[in-house]
């Protein structure tokens, strides 16, 4: 993970469920601490957050979480600088 000047308050968080004191699944989820939500199953340009639960994303490992966590970022870091890359340039005439 990158470090950055401006730090972010989401996080990879470790989740356990239990039934009758044994471990039923352990999975992981991105969180946000100050505003209680979870990245959800939306794209990140949609309805990214989330407090229910059952929309939630979840993943199997804690390296996938982080990695999806670090995509987030970056994606917001470029839609806060208006980066665009070569291909979302709109081509409207033939090359020469």
């Amino acid at each position: 993970m990158q470090t950055r000047e401006n730090p972010f308050n989401e996080r990879v968080v470790k989740l356990v469920e239990m039934c009758n004191g044994e471990v039923i699944r352990t999975f992981y989820c991105i969180h946000d601490r100050d505003f209680g939500h979870w990245m959800s199953q939306e794209p990140f340009d949609g309805e990214i957050w989330t407090k229910d639960p059952t929309c939630r994303r979840e993943f199997d490992s804690r390296t996938e979480a982080e990695d999806e966590l670090d995509d987030f970022l970056q994606w917001r870091e470029d839609q806060e600088t208006g980066s665009t890359t070569v291909t979302d340039i709109p081509r409207e005439r033939k090359a020469a």
